[in-house]
């Protein structure tokens, strides 16, 4: 049995289930990036099949369903293992010598969007909800961590960059 504390929930406070997750994902992309089967009901034929995503689209959505132990379509389903997913791959993405900037920067808007739409659910490491406990200015009111959004870690490398000069 999963506890509540897992669960997915949206701002109405209902649970959200895997397709509708990934769902609310490609509408907002639009389906030129990622286009999904509404009819599916197995992850097999999640994806539709005249779809032009690429191919680490289809990984990420499959590895999610696995990760987060999914039997159906409409399983709950954790925004914090799609969002290490994210970074997985974007940093094996990085790494190869076939990487596009193209396919980082969707794999940034992706994880953006999961941070716009699911920020209450957004889990951060214990180091950061420490030193935040510790009076830093990412506290919120009651000392416990504010939100925060997801920020692109190219972007902000250039901007460090060219504050240097």
């Amino acid at each position: 049995m999963i506890k509540d504390s897992l669960q997915i929930k949206d701002m109405s406070g209902r649970t959200v289930g895997f397709s509708e997750f990934w769902q609310l994902i490609a509408s907002e992309l639009g389906n030129s990036r990622l286009k999904v089967n509404l009819k599916a009901d197995s992850i097999k034929y999640f994806l539709d099949a005249e779809s032009d995503h690429r191919a680490f689209l289809r990984n990420i959505i499959h590895q999610s369903y696995k990760r987060c132990h999914c039997y159906h379509l409409k399983a709950r389903f954790d925004v914090n293992i799609a969002l290490d997913i994210l970074g997985e791959t974007s940093y094996k993405l990085q790494g190869s010598k076939e990487d596009d900037l193209l396919d980082i920067e969707l794999l940034e808007e992706i994880a953006w969007l999961v941070s716009r739409h699911y920020s209450h659910l957004i889990k951060m490491p214990e180091s950061v909800l420490k030193s935040d406990k510790k009076g830093t200015h990412n506290a919120g009111e009651n000392g416990t961590p504010k939100s925060r959004p997801i920020v692109s870690l190219s972007k902000l490398k250039i901007q460090r960059a060219n504050q240097r000069l």
